[in-house]
This record gives C-alpha cells, sequence and structure tokens, in this order.
C-alpha cells in the first residue's frame, strides 16, 4: 500500500501521518477491543475467527484500492486493525509454544520468523505490482487468505474421537 501511495502522489510526511499515526492509533484500539475478547476463545478457534475476519477485511481493502482509488489511505486503518487482530492471536500462539527454561529466546525467535516472512516477499509482491498492477495483486489477496485457513484446517481440524472399545 506505501508504493500505491507514493504511486499517487502522496507525500512521505502524509504516509507517515497515516501510516504511524492514525492506523497504528486504529489497530492499537482494535487489540484493546479484541484482545479480551479473543482470550475467552480457545487458541484454535481464536485463530480461526481471525483467518475468517480477515477475508471480510480484505474484501473491503479491495472495494476501497477498486471503487475508491483515491480514499485509499482509509484502507491503511482497515490494514492496521487486521494486522493488530492478527498479531495478538499470533504472538499468543507464540508465547503458548515457548519453553519454561527459554521463554524470552523461544518468544523472540517465533515472532523474528513471523515478521520477517511479509519482508522477504517484498521483492515478489513488487514484481507481481511492476507486472499486474495494484488492483490485480490487492484482488489476489483474498483467495491467498483461504491458504493459511486450508493449513490449518488440514493440520489442527478437530478429529473425531473413537469411542473406546471395552475389554
Amino acid at each position: 500500500m506505501r508504493l500505491l501511495l507514493v504511486a499517487q502522489g502522496m507525500s512521505l510526511q502524509e504516509i507517515a501521518v497515516w501510516f504511524g499515526l492514525i492506523a497504528m492509533c486504529a489497530g492499537g484500539g482494535a487489540a484493546s477491543i479484541f484482545g479480551p475478547l479473543l482470550r475467552k476463545l480457545s487458541q484454535e478457534n481464536a485463530i480461526l475467527f481471525v483467518g475468517l475476519l480477515n477475508i471480510p477485511f480484505l474484501l473491503v481493502i479491495t472495494t476501497i484500492a477498486a471503487l475508491f482509488p483515491a480514499e485509499i489511505r482509509y484502507a491503511i486503518v482497515v490494514v492496521w486493525v487486521a494486522i493488530a487482530i492478527t498479531d495478538v492471536v499470533m504472538f499468543r500462539a507464540a508465547m503458548d509454544r515457548t519453553r519454561i527454561e527459554a521463554p524470552g529466546f523461544d518468544f523472540s525467535a517465533q515472532i523474528a520468523v513471523y515478521l520477517l516472512i511479509p519482508g522477504l516477499l517484498d521483492p515478489f509482491v513488487g514484481y507481481v505490482i511492476d507486472t499486474q498492477g495494484y488492483l490485480p495483486t490487492f484482488f489476489a489477496t483474498i483467495p491467498l487468505a483461504l491458504v493459511p485457513l486450508a493449513i490449518f484446517f488440514r493440520l489442527f481440524a478437530r478429529k473425531p474421537r473413537r469411542a473406546m472399545q471395552s475389554a
């Protein structure tokens, strides 16, 4: 989205205000609201909820980009809300998977990988934007959002328990 804002002629100061102030405040508010609500769900249900919630977020962002390209700055706020809610669930999952003897290392290593992956994908996304354009790239995120959900269902979906046979 930052590249699109630059391409639209938005100043770096304006981009900084939208990303660094307005969107982050919205994300912080979303995390404050959703954090306690997500805590009441099991970890699996929280991941599922956030995965499913991100699909309408992507639809809103893509709709804004398609129908109101000059108003893409408002989509930034939606993106940061989605990121904040996702981070709440991902950080919880990372913390729950730490060893008692090394929680700081385990948590830091997991979060470093979580934050590094998007950075590694940036050159590929830049290439897709250069060759396909912004709008097709935004539209492609919607079906791509289903991939982690499919993996989640494959790996973590509860399987029915077999009835114990009496001896």
